[in-house]
């Protein structure tokens, strides 16, 4: 079988370079609250001083950069997948404006067991604080089968949820739950409009 997921021991610091400031190595747990870190690079530190090597991801608390990315966890269950997430956040105790990325791990190819994290940001300019402080938004890096989504659809009376049943070439087939009806769509747009295309979480 082929191998699906990359694994920890594909990741080397020393290859990611000065980015690895920037990074987050986490172990998956089965029971996902009893997670842990690996290692947390510098830049996503709530504090200089703070250290959460080998603790649970519960240490880090929620109102943080980190702990907006690490939320966005339960998104790889069962299957997984890339995911992109923006928006913004507290940053040592300032607001930020960030986008991250979790990449699924396996060292087997097929079950999650490591998930890393990367992120850059800046901080809100003077002026941008009420135009920009938007909720998190979570995307796909791409469009796969199993994958569920909140459509935008006027005919079928405003939004729904469909799952990706199909994706051939620049068409993407969705099943809206408990319907037979079949949603074609472009996973381009899917991935560019948010105002109509909304990825929840895979099957």
């Amino acid at each position: 079988m082929a191998k699906r997921f990359a694994s920890k021991e594909d990741i080397d610091p020393w290859l990611v370079g000065d980015d690895w400031a920037s990074c987050a190595l986490i172990r998956i747990d089965p029971d996902l609250d009893r997670s842990t870190f690996v290692v947390v690079g510098e830049n996503l530190l709530p504090q200089h001083d703070e250290s959460f090597a080998d603790k649970p991801i519960a240490a880090c608390r929620g109102n943080t950069l980190l702990g907006a990315i690490l939320k966005y966890l339960p998104r790889f269950r069962p299957d997984g997948g890339p995911l992109g997430i923006g928006g913004t956040a507290e940053h040592r105790d300032a607001p930020v404006l960030f986008r991250a990325v979790l990449l699924p791990l396996s060292g087997d190819g097929a079950s999650i067991d490591h998930v890393l994290a990367a992120a850059n940001f800046r901080a809100l300019r003077a002026g941008e604080d009420k135009e920009l402080r938007t909720r998190l938004q979570v995307g796909v890096l791409k469009v796969e089968k199993g994958q569920i989504w909140s459509v935008y659809a006027p005919m079928l009376g405003g939004w729904v949820q469909a799952k990706v049943t199909a994706v051939e070439g620049d068409r993407a087939s969705l099943r809206q739950s408990g319907a037979m009806q079949t949603i074609v769509l472009k996973p381009s747009e899917m991935m560019r409009q948010p105002e109509r295309y909304r990825f929840l979480s895979y099957s």
